[in-house]
Formats: C-alpha cells, sequence, structure tokens
C-alpha cells in the first residue's frame, strides 16, 4: 500500500545530507532526538538522507505515518531509498524539512505560497500562520 503520489524507482544525482547541502550550511536540527538510523528519500532526482525520528516526532503528517506506523506504506527501491513527494521540487521539499526540525516553514523566495500551500497539503504538513512565513503571504 502506498500513498498517493508514491512512486519507487532509481534517481539521483544530488544529495542532502541532514539539511546540510553542496549550497551551504543549513544549523537547525534535533540533536537532542537524533539516532543512529538514517533514511534516504529522494525527492526531484536529490538525495535526502535523514534520521527518521524527524518525521515521527510528527506523526500526523504524511511522512510521520510512512515511518511511525508499524504498517509498511512504502517499500524502498533496491538501494534501500524511498522516492517520495512526487511533483514536489527539492527546493519546496527542503523548506518543509524545516517544519520538521523546527516547527517552521520560511518559503524561499523563488516558490509561490500556491506551490509552498500544495505541498504542505499533500504532505499533510499544517501551513498556517504559526508555522510558514513567507514575505508575500
Amino acid at each position: 500500500i502506498r500513498p498517493a503520489g508514491l512512486v519507487m524507482n532509481k534517481a539521483s544525482q544530488n544529495s542532502v545530507r541532514d539539511g546540510v547541502t553542496s549550497a551551504g550550511t543549513l544549523t537547525t536540527g534535533m540533536n537532542n532526538q537524533q539516532s543512529d538510523d538514517r533514511i534516504t528519500l529522494i525527492v526531484d532526482n536529490t538525495r535526502f538522507i535523514l534520521d527518521p525520528a524527524l518525521f515521527t516526532a510528527h506523526p500526523n503528517t504524511m511522512l510521520g505515518r510512512m515511518f511511525s506506523s508499524g504498517i509498511e506504506f512504502a517499500q524502498p527501491n533496491e538501494r534501500g531509498e524511498y522516492e517520495v513527494a512526487d511533483g514536489i521540487s527539492a527546493m519546496v521539499f527542503r523548506a518543509i524539512l524545516e517544519y520538521y526540525k523546527g516547527g517552521v516553514i520560511r518559503c524561499p523566495p523563488t516558490v509561490t505560497v500556491q506551490e509552498l500551500r500544495e505541498a504542505c497539503d499533500y504532505l499533510l504538513v499544517p501551513f498556517d500562520a504559526n508555522t510558514v512565513k513567507c514575505q508575500n503571504l
């Protein structure tokens, strides 16, 4: 059983590890709740290597449900990676990861509010004045 839009296949040239990108380092994180487990999510041909505790701390979101329930919502590909968020750009997903890390999404200047809203709706991430900070909101 897979959530709508969840696909499994090979992908990816770019890689992100716990919010660290080749463009720079994001300093937010869940240092007090990190475990040694890591999962690889592929979004828009970009790998995000993350601690699943990041998602299980938010069980009402799609990713929280995927990684906290005993039910296998998704099967990893042959490399043990999960391709999720079909149709969501890596930039938007990276912004949404900030919700999991610190409770607030900072909308990138090149992303429309509608695009961010649709991605939040798809991933079951709250979209309101407390969780989203955009200059054009």
